[in-house]
């Protein structure tokens, strides 16, 4: 965090500004969303073995049949729940749940579904083991 407070003042002293701070945070954030979703996406279609925290989600739309986004939507607002909980017991105070963290927690599910929707129409992903009619 002290590494991005030096790199804002040294952009403040060279651009005269201290929203360009705040903007660039926000791009920056909006960046990497769309890559971690675009990638989690990409992860689900394949069938890749990802982090129990997006495979258990993507397990449980297969075994249940509702859709991946309502799932992973109500996962994640539920350990967003569980940290916020843990983090006001343990430190007596809430800490380290940014505005980011809350918007990913509600929407990270739906823009991935949308996202591996897209794939689906322009793409078809198939085990290698997968036998081809000849």
């Amino acid at each position: 965090m002290e590494n991005i407070h030096f790199y804002c003042e040294k952009f403040y002293f060279c651009v005269g500004t201290e929203d360009f701070c705040n903007i660039h945070r926000v791009v920056y954030f909006v960046i990497s969303y769309l890559l971690i979703c675009f990638g989690i996406a990409l992860s689900n279609r394949c069938g890749l073995p990802i982090i129990p925290t997006d495979l258990f989600p993507r397990e449980l739309a297969d075994i249940t049949k509702i859709k991946y986004s309502r799932i992973k939507i109500g996962f994640d607002v539920t350990c967003l729940a569980i940290t916020a909980l843990m983090t006001c017991i343990i430190l007596g105070h809430l800490d380290g749940l940014g505005i980011g963290t809350i918007l990913a927690a509600f929407t990270m599910g739906k823009v991935i579904g949308m996202i591996g929707d897209q794939m689906d129409r322009h793409v078809r992903f198939e085990s290698f083991m997968t036998k081809r009619a000849a």
